[in-house]
Formats: C-alpha cells, sequence, structure tokens
C-alpha cells in the first residue's frame, strides 16, 4: 500500500498493488519507482516475474516493467543520471542479482 498525506499528516490518497509487498521506492519523475515480491500464482516457489511500477504523483500506474529473474526477492531499487532504475536483490545461494530497466516514461 502506498499513502500520501500533507507535510501536517492529513490523508490525501491510498493505493495498493499486485506486490504481496514492496521492498523499496525511489522519486521518479512527479512520483514513484516501486518494486517488491510479487503474489505468487501458483503457490510453487517464487514467481520469477518481478514488476517494477512507475506511479505518478497520485499513485496512478503509469507504466508497468517486468524483469525475469527466478532468484531471490528485489531488495533495493534506485534512479540512475540517465533516468534508467536499477534493482538489484539476494538469492541465499546463487548470490547477487541486478537488473538495469529503462522505462519509457521519461522523468
Amino acid at each position: 500500500m502506498l499513502v500520501r498525506t500533507t507535510s501536517d499528516g492529513e490523508f490525501i490518497w491510498r493505493r495498493t498493488y499486485d506486490p504481496q509487498s514492496v521492498v523499496d521506492l525511489t522519486p521518479y519523475g512527479d512520483g514513484f519507482a516501486l518494486t517488491g515480491e510479487p503474489q505468487n500464482q501458483n503457490r510453487s516457489g517464487r514467481d520469477p516475474e518481478k514488476p517494477i511500477h512507475v506511479v505518478d504523483r497520485w499513485g496512478q500506474v503509469q507504466e508497468t516493467v517486468t524483469i525475469s529473474v527466478n532468484l531471490g526477492t528485489p531488495v533495493g531499487l534506485s534512479r540512475l543520471e540517465d533516468g534508467a532504475l536499477v534493482v538489484g536483490g539476494w538469492s541465499g545461494k546463487d548470490g547477487i542479482w541486478l537488473a538495469k530497466i529503462e522505462p519509457e516514461i521519461k522523468n
């Protein structure tokens, strides 16, 4: 769930997304990019499709980019100077994974 409030803590809006847990978000354009572990539809192991959502300042999804890695949950997300996003994770036995994503929506 992503919630936006005023600086005084007054509620503006609330949105929920398909990841079962959001593990990181970073400013992107006038909104955010966020990532997390998706809900596993078939309940057999991890879902290899890891979504990265780009949302506007109202929490509306503008774009979803999916990377396919059959490893652990994403643990970090950052925006690079060229506007690309980089997401990384950790799989105990396989080590660290890293992916660079270039969303169509430019910031």
